[in-house]
């Protein structure tokens, strides 16, 4: 009996050896070769980075990603997709990186993830970045010229005048991209989005917004692209190179999108309802468009800014004119607790850190502070105001008026600059270019 058990352990043995000498046999790693950028390289950003990479492996591929990230794996400027990539053969996939909103992340990696099957298998590639200086060159100021008309003047440092362009329509909305040298402009009567070239001083495409209802309520430009909040319940993307229509998101028939963000993998809309007071926030997904969450609200959005985490955002607005202040997650459909102001409405916003905020209340500029929920009084201006911006690079507070324009150093507040307009000042875009 026991010589029969003893040969019972011995096949069992065996037996286990085979499966495992077979499995060692079937495994088939992935390996990826980054050919370019090379590992440990300086990039210099903004910039449009080429990647490019071979994939060797006797299995079949679904699909490559690629992401740049931070020591804590934090994606940082999105990722890039590639369906079907071939195996053995270059694989060449460009990304735009932006200039990092913090430096100390470090190290940084290249991450090229290849998913085969059930499996998916994660490369990471040292690499350094930094962020070329930032130079501010002046402002865009847009003017009511005339009953149906607006005049664009660009202010260079020492805020001497030059006419850029004139154009029909009233202004709505504006917004720059200086990587790319485009300033954008919508207007109603007639209804048009323009994108004219910085250098040239010439409008290079025209888009109307589409249809039913058509009008533009907001734009945002992010990397190559001009996004358009439109009253037709859809936000569009348009190349801001030529004005090819690149994204739609999912048309919500009863609403109409007013302020918009655009996130790394989400859009977010602030939308209002046609038929009553309903209001919400809405996500889209970035690559698809399909709408992810829908979360209601009972404030109108004033503003949205990027937060620190790159998948939340602050969100500035007024409820029954009382001002206020939260974070919301678009990925878990989630606003935090409400912050409500003690001064009033909130007229206009800007970031001036990365948890500090200028808001605007009438004549009444406030320092907000997200970390410690406070607000205090900045300064008292004579005149009501409708717009504040910060400039960032000479840390220049602006407060728009419709007949003047105030320049103020930050956070002192001593005044440094002004300017006046013979015609109703509408709004300016800053200008600054990397070196």
């Amino acid at each position: 009996m026991r010589k029969h058990f003893t040969w019972i352990l011995i096949v069992l043995w065996i037996g286990i050896l085979i499966l495992s000498c077979r499995k060692k046999e079937e495994y088939n790693p992935v390996d990826v070769l980054l050919i370019s950028p090379k590992e440990n390289s300086l990039l210099k950003l903004p910039d449009t980075l080429l990647v490019e990479f071979k994939i060797t492996t006797d299995k079949k591929v679904d699909f490559a990603a690629i992401t740049i990230v931070n020591k804590n794996f934090t994606p940082l400027f999105g990722t890039k997709y590639i369906n079907d990539p071939p195996t053995g053969e270059l694989i060449s996939k460009s990304m735009i990186i932006n200039a990092l909103q913090h430096t100390e992340d470090v190290p940084y990696y290249i991450l090229i993830s290849v998913r085969s099957g059930e499996e998916t298998e994660q490369n990471y590639f040292n690499i350094r970045l930094t962020n070329r200086p930032l130079n501010y060159k002046g402002f865009y100021a847009f003017v009511k010229s005339s009953v149906y008309g607006t005049s664009i003047d660009f202010y260079d440092q020492e805020m001497d005048k030059t006419s850029f362009a004139t154009t029909g329509g009233n202004y709505l909305n504006s917004d720059i991209s200086g990587f790319y040298a485009k300033l954008f402009l919508s207007t109603g009567t007639p209804e048009k989005l323009i994108a004219f070239d910085l250098f040239d001083q010439q409008p290079v495409w025209e888009a109307e917004p589409l249809m039913p209802y058509p009008g533009f309520s907001d734009l945002y430009a992010k990397d190559s692209r001009i996004y358009a909040a439109m009253g037709n319940g859809q936000v569009a993307g348009y190349a801001g190179l030529n004005g090819q229509l690149q994204y739609v998101a999912e048309r919500q028939d009863d609403s109409v999108p007013g302020k918009i963000i655009i996130l790394d993998e989400y859009l977010i809309a602030y939308y209002r309802s046609r038929l009553n007071a309903r209001k919400s926030l809405v996500s889209f997904y970035m690559a698809t468009g399909v709408k992810k969450h829908q979360y209601p609200v009972d404030f109108e959005v004033v503003s949205f800014f990027r937060h620190t985490e790159p998948d939340k955002v602050f969100v500035f607005g007024n409820s029954d004119d009382v001002g206020m202040t939260a974070v919301f997650t678009p990925d878990e459909n989630h606003l935090g607790e409400l912050h409500h102001f003690d001064f009033g409405p909130v007229d206009a916003v800007c970031k001036t850190g990365d948890e500090e905020f200028v808001v605007l209340s009438g004549r009444r500029l406030y320092v907000y502070n997200e970390t410690m929920h406070q607000e205090r009084l900045l300064k008292t201006v004579e005149d009501s105001a409708f717009c504040v911006k910060y400039e960032k690079v000479r840390s220049r507070l602006y407060v728009l008026f419709q007949d003047k324009l105030l320049v103020y150093a930050y956070p002192g507040m001593d005044k440094i600059q002004g300017t006046d307009f013979d015609s109703p000042l509408k709004g300016i875009e800053f200008y600054c270019c990397y070196e």
